[in-house]
């Protein structure tokens, strides 16, 4: 079976074998369901782990959503509602609004940025 779970294996053994065989921890990074990712490796092997950041970690997975294990792929529901919401995001009128609360200036930037930045959501990756 396709799951969380299965990553965090993956992942532990490729930090083990690969990363630092030499049995130190590490400092790890983890953006996304990476940052599920990394707070699961932490609990599962604390020897490994020398800290934890988390960037933009995501709210879905780990939440023992009523008939959904959080395997792959979800089922019809929770994957329109991912879909619906990442769309919301990735509009170019919330990125707008995004840009102008980090940016001091509103002439900083313009369309072209507000597009580059929605170009990086139209590929096969997470809910795209």
């Amino acid at each position: 079976i396709y799951s969380i779970d299965t990553w965090a294996d993956q992942i532990i053994r490729f930090v083990e074998h690969v990363v630092v065989p030499q049995n130190r921890k590490i400092h790890l990074v983890g953006n996304s369901v990476g940052g599920l990712l990394s707070v699961l490796l932490a609990s599962k092997r604390p020897d490994l782990i020398a800290s934890i950041c988390l960037l933009n970690a995501t709210p879905v997975w780990g939440l023992n959503l009523p008939g959904w294990s959080g395997h792959l792929p979800p089922p019809a529901l929770p994957r329109w509602v991912g879909r619906y919401l990442f769309d919301r995001i990735r509009d170019p009128n919330t990125i707008e609004i995004y840009l102008e609360s980090a940016y001091h200036h509103r002439e900083a930037f313009g369309q072209e940025l507000i597009q580059q930045i929605r170009n990086c959501t139209l590929g096969k990756g997470g809910h795209a």
